[in-house]
């Protein structure tokens, strides 16, 4: 998607007026005129380009030295990300399991001359020359003017990718990593990412991160690790689990049996395996369904839980064996089924949510053998149901405020993960010669902080997020070891926030934090202005402001809804990185009355002298 076509045909020695460079300059032509980024039209678009490339360039750029020194300096994980690229797309099958070809085929099948992959395997080796080429082109051309490019760490990696395909013995392929739920069933997240083997990688002496990290510091002279925290713990879930609410963190102290054991009523005491079952499998009773199915009849409902419901009499339910799952619901109610008129994919979205929302409905996690309470656990109506009552036999067994103290012992006291984020960071950190930044958003423990601190790696600060959701951070409060941003590419921007998200928030900002009496109604120019500068101003090390929050300073620079300048909306897909600037970086560099003002702000933030 960001390989720049005009100069592989310039470097190939195509002159102007040849057809290729003809097209190329029509399909430039009308991509720019989109609003948004359409990124299956611009693959589709470059990669038939690049099909011609490679063909008119006829494998000469093979014989060259400059190829050479690619194709040496990337060995390690090339041949193996190409020839998992040529075989996923002549199968159309992601789970590489089911294969013939497998990774220990690399070294005979990865080759420029192999009669059946060669031509394809060649394809991805001048496309990737050409990417490397240009992006270290770029990469010198910001060092030389002074300007820091920063490369960003995801924290995971595609369940059925190239780097689980060659080096599986790095992952733990039976979980999922995700973002547990946080607060009142706000929505967790199933990532889909397998876990890292963190054994296996120390055995090795972490060389898959260190080849990563030295790969990185070629472009790039800093790094953001995404969810830094990821390297401490993960929040794990089963694959199966869609709406990451069954999750646990790893590593983590599970509840030991004792401790459980102490929660139960003294009648309870011979029913340790019925309180399990109680406490492990989802909690569904008529009158749930009937609460999470409104508008349903009651001829519905039953309908509903004949279907997919075991009746275990007294009101109560199991889910069936077919339907014991998220997953498993997800593929009996499908919303992607060729056909599915707009009414009957609302409906079947409805009643598989609801029944999803049932299947999370349950206090503890099993997972090998060892047992972990649920984040979401207290906002439950299994917990919530759970009585004094020593006559009920399936919710008068627990003691309801003993099992709320060890829930709160179990995710508040008793976890602590320093050890385990000081070793891996201090192994990424010494990888590279690149500053290391930290996105720490979110749910931060304490150590957490002390880490990062005392590795010297730099936390992020939005300025509408307090760490730990105290108030709204003044300039002077800001960690010197921090990133301060106005928003970020994962939350609206700026003026959404103030004009839309918060504005009870935003207001107070204006008006206390940054003493600037009544707050507009609506985020102006000049309030975005004074915003930014507060940013600008702030004890950070460093301050970096999205492009869009900086041209909503600039009146005749705004968008119309600065609804659509979000970059992403997490757990959701429709829209998100599709957003593009309105105008070209050359405009904008002829736009001195902006520019001048920007200069101004960081310049008296004594971020910078323009002298």
């Amino acid at each position: 998607v960001n390989v720049r076509l005009q100069a592989i045909a310039h470097q190939i020695g195509l002159p102007n007026d040849h057809a290729i460079v003809k097209e190329i300059l029509q399909a430039q032509r009308e991509l720019n005129a989109s609003p948004r980024t359409n990124y299956p039209w611009v693959l589709d678009w470059k990669t038939r380009l690049l099909e011609l490339l490679y063909e008119e360039d006829n494998k000469k750029l093979f014989e060259t030295e400059g190829f050479k020194a690619f194709i040496k300096r990337n060995v390690d994980w090339l041949p193996g990300y190409a020839l998992w690229k040529v075989v996923l797309e002549e199968t159309k099958e992601w789970d590489y399991r089911k294969w013939e070809v497998k990774a220990s085929d690399v070294e005979k099948l990865a080759t420029i001359d192999h009669p059946k992959y060669g031509k394809k395997i060649g394809l991805i080796y001048f496309t990737q020359y050409f990417l490397d080429h240009q992006l270290y082109e770029v990469s010198q051309a910001a060092r030389n003017a002074g300007i820091v490019l920063k490369g960003d760490l995801p924290i995971g990696v595609q369940r059925y990718g190239a780097d689980t395909f060659t080096s599986t013995k790095n992952f733990n392929m039976k979980l999922s990593a995700g973002c547990p739920s946080i607060g009142d069933w706000a929505a967790a997240q199933n990532w889909d990412f397998p876990l890292y083997d963190w054994e296996e990688m120390e055995r090795t002496k972490y060389a898959w991160w260190k080849q990563r990290l030295q790969v990185m510091s070629r472009y790039f002279t800093a790094c953001r690790i995404d969810h830094v925290l990821g390297f401490f713990r993960i929040f794990a879930m089963p694959p199966h689990n869609w709406t990451g609410y069954q999750g646990f963190f790893v590593p983590c102290i599970p509840l030991k049996s004792d401790e459980l054991k102490k929660i139960r009523r003294d009648h309870a005491a011979a029913d340790f395996n019925k309180m399990l079952d109680r406490m492990t499998n989802p909690y569904v009773r008529y009158h749930l369904l009937q609460k999470v199915l409104p508008g349903y009849s009651e001829e519905q409902i039953k309908e509903v839980a004949a279907k997919f419901l075991q009746d275990r009499g007294n009101g109560v339910y199991n889910f069936k064996p077919e339907y014991s799952t998220v997953e498993k619901v997800g593929f009996a109610l499908p919303l992607d089924e060729e056909g599915i008129t707009d009414e009957e994919k609302e409906k079947r979205d409805k009643l598989r949510k609801a029944l999803w929302k049932l299947l999370d409905n349950r206090l503890l996690v099993a997972h090998e053998k060892n047992y972990y309470f649920t984040c979401h656990m207290l906002f439950t109506s299994s917990f919530e149901e759970l009585n004094d009552n020593p006559a009920d036999p399936l919710n008068g067994m627990i003691v309801k405020s003993k099992l709320k103290e060890l829930w709160q012992d179990f995710f508040i006291k008793r976890q602590n993960w320093r050890k385990e984020g000081l070793a891996r960071l201090s192994v990424l950190q010494q990888a590279s010669s690149m500053m290391i930044c930290g996105e720490d958003l979110g749910s931060v423990p304490d150590e957490a902080y002390v880490v990062l601190n005392q590795l010297g790696i730099l936390g992020l600060r939005i300025q509408r997020w307090p760490p730990g959701g105290g108030p709204l951070l003044k300039d002077d409060e800001y960690p010197y070891l921090s990133v301060s941003a106005s928003s970020c590419h994962d939350c609206s921007t700026l003026r959404a926030w103030y004009d839309f998200d918060d504005p009870k928030s935003a207001h107070k900002l204006y008006s206390e934090q940054l003493g600037k009496g009544v707050a507009p109604p609506v985020c102006t120019d000049v309030a975005s202005q004074l915003i930014i500068e507060s940013v600008f101003n702030s004890s950070s090390m460093w301050a970096i402001i999205p492009l869009q929050d900086l041209t909503d300073m600039w009146g005749d620079l705004r968008g119309n809804d600065p609804r659509e300048d979000a970059i992403n909306r997490p757990g959701e897909t429709a829209g998100c990185w599709s957003w593009k600037m309105r105008m070209t970086l050359n405009q904008l560099n002829h736009r001195g009355d902006f520019n001048n003002f920007v200069a101004k702000l960081v310049e008296r933030a004594g971020r910078f002298s323009t002298l």
